[in-house]
């Protein structure tokens, strides 16, 4: 709700003041945050409309606002009675889901939802959302946890949902099994997805089982914060296209085929040399196979028998001889005293 130079947010409040409503007054020039209040449930008993209670408030403190110098004092003639909605709040189920335009979660609070549909999302505190999250940005430095999470651009500290979906990401930590970001995504300390899908990413310590991205940038494991995140990102990028090298260039495709033309086609040949050539080619072939006959038979030739032959002439030319005799071994074996260190029987 607007009220003259300032904007009143509004969503459900907790604990002690459940039922009632938690506001949240900001400038309408550069929505800074001046002051806040609450609706009580026993005000509601008595007047269920919001608006009554809004401007019941602001009629009431406008004017030390501007005497603070919070906002600027409106021109003479002007209608202190106007009110102007740029938004309608509606709830469907005051305890299930929200539907307005600017929602603020303050510092220290935890404020649950079972759905949200907002155009922007502040998150200083921390948000959880039953099912899914729906704005065109969201911002703050606190903690996210939904089923689902749709928006332009996300801002925050910690996000972790079962799936998101945006065009540019920034945050300290996400954990998500499914993250889509269109344009970029930036994750200072930690990110854990399953799949990840991207133009660019910018990211400390992952886990990430599948990632799609045409360019992505790793940073040492640092504390820093999100622009010193953002000045590394860049500054590593431009090095990289300095340090890395460039790729060759393909040759032009009308030129390669003709350049592979008189490697393809075959002189024409005198008979004569195409007949010498064959011959020559018959020559080699023949004995190609005649050292393969030779290694074929020296295979098949008794090696055992080889080795006695040589046993036989190498005694021979000491004055010795061999001699087979019938008989099992142990029947030819010569016998030994170990003892007297004698043969006491020859070999057979």
């Amino acid at each position: 709700m607007i009220y003259k130079e300032v904007v009143v947010s509004i969503c459900p409040d907790c604990g002690p003041n459940t039922g009632g409503y938690y506001c949240v007054v900001l400038t309408r020039k550069d929505e800074c945050e001046i002051d806040d209040f609450c609706i009580h449930p026993d005000e509601l008993a008595i007047n269920p409309d919001l608006n009554y209670w809004i401007m019941d408030y602001m009629e009431n403190v406008y004017d030390s606002y501007v005497r603070e110098g919070l906002v600027q004092k409106e021109c003479p003639g002007s209608n202190w009675d106007l009110l102007k909605c740029y938004f309608a709040h509606t709830f469907k189920n005051r305890k299930e889901s929200c539907n307005m335009k600017t929602i603020y979660i303050p510092k220290g609070e935890t404020v649950r939802y079972e759905s949200l549909v907002t155009d922007r999302l502040v998150v200083k505190g921390c948000v959880e959302v039953a099912g899914d999250i729906r704005a065109k940005t969201i911002c703050g430095s606190g903690v996210i946890h939904a089923g689902s999470v749709h928006a332009d651009i996300i801002r925050a500290d910690e996000v972790e949902t079962a799936e998101a979906v945006c065009k540019r990401l920034f945050a300290k930590r996400v954990h998500t099994p499914t993250l889509i970001a269109s344009d970029c995504a930036v994750v200072s300390c930690f990110l854990a997805a399953a799949y990840v899908e991207t133009g660019k990413l910018t990211v400390a310590a992952s886990e990430i089982d599948q990632l799609k991205a045409d360019e992505v940038v790793n940073l040492s494991p640092r504390k820093r914060g999100m622009l010193r995140t953002l000045l590394a990102a860049a500054l590593r990028s431009f090095w990289v296209s300095l340090s890395a090298p460039k790729p060759k260039k393909e040759k032009n495709a009308k030129q390669a085929p003709a350049e592979a033309a008189p490697e393809d086609q075959q002189p024409d040949l005198d008979p004569a040399v195409r007949e010498e050539i064959a011959r020559t080619v018959r020559d080699i072939l023949a004995q190609n196979k005649a050292a393969e006959r030779e290694e074929s038979s020296a295979d098949d030739e008794d090696f055992e028998l080889k080795r006695v032959v040589s046993m036989f002439k190498l005694l021979r030319d000491q004055g010795y001889t061999l001699r087979v005799v019938p008989g099992t071994p142990e029947e030819n074996a010569p016998a030994f005293d170990f003892d007297t260190e004698m043969i006491l029987r020859p070999a057979a």
